[in-house]
């Protein structure tokens, strides 16, 4: 995937976070790892995504539930329950402010945005 491949997936993902598509945590994930991809990847914009993988990379998502106990999984889903109700305004602008950067940066660069 080259940087510009890159800047419209997480573009993508930033914007289905919003709409409630994509869970936050895991479109946190995803962006923390797509941004490698990018030759903006040391920028500022990607901080609130990599702080937010870091406090919930040991909870378990997607398929990988599959695998954990049942009464496990119930803790853990109230612990990313409060988590979410803490910080999910945050993640939420962080995709506002990510979506902003980004468009700029493409248009910018002469490149359009194709969705």
């Amino acid at each position: 995937m080259n940087d510009s491949e890159a800047k419209k997936e997480i573009l993508y993902i930033a914007q289905e976070m919003l709409k409630g598509s994509i869970d936050l945590i895991i479109g946190c994930r995803l962006i923390k790892s797509l941004r490698h991809q990018t030759n903006i990847s040391d920028n500022e914009i990607f901080v609130p995504f990599i702080g937010i993988d870091s406090q919930t990379d040991h909870y378990p998502l997607g398929k990988v539930r599959e695998l954990c106990d049942p009464d496990y999984l119930a803790r853990v889903d109230k612990e990313i329950s409060d988590f979410l109700a803490f910080t999910s305004e945050y993640i939420r602008d962080a995709c506002r402010d990510l979506i902003k950067t980004l468009t700029i940066d493409t248009l910018q660069n002469g490149e359009q945005i194709v969705m």
